[in-house]
């Protein structure tokens, strides 16, 4: 079934579905779930960080005296690279993708979490250093994984 929704004279969403004809869905409601799945999906997302610096060699929190402020730093910087960023990249990088068959997408996550980090350590002083490209590679994998675990969890 198809779901309309507008905003009403009330200041509300009406949602428009099969016999479920008018119920109002306040604006301030949807602003506030939309509030807690970015700080949820920062929570997990700087989780996922701190999994993937314990287990991958070649990475480790940088400049706050405090490990987990350099993971939410990074958490932070990942999901607004992975919204702004990643896209275009995936744009730009799609004939290789398909070529690859889809592995180039990890080659693409490693640069994601790399500039996550840079930008992390160069705006706010704080963050995770990567030694190599093999340990952004292996700690992409590891974030990328620890993140659909633990959005499952969540989830259920």
């Amino acid at each position: 079934a198809r779901v309309h929704a507008r905003l009403c004279c009330m200041g509300h969403f009406c949602v428009r579905r099969g016999a479920m004809m008018g119920i109002h869905i306040p604006i301030a409601l949807r602003l506030k779930e939309s509030i807690m799945r970015f700080l949820l999906n920062w929570l997990l997302t700087s989780i996922a960080i701190a999994i993937a610096t314990f287990i991958v060699p070649g990475i480790a929190p940088f400049g706050a005296s405090e490990a987990w402020v350099s993971f939410m730093f990074v958490g932070l910087f990942l999901g607004f690279v992975n919204s702004l960023v990643k896209p275009i990249i995936t744009a730009i990088s799609l004939p290789v993708t398909i070529i690859t068959l889809g592995i180039f997408q990890l080659v693409i996550n490693s640069f994601m979490l790399e500039l996550a980090s840079w930008l992390s350590i160069n705006i706010l002083g704080a963050g995770i250093s990567i030694a190599s490209f093999g340990s952004a590679f292996m700690g992409a994998i590891i974030v990328s994984i620890m993140c659909a675990i633990l959005n499952g969890v969540v989830e259920e």
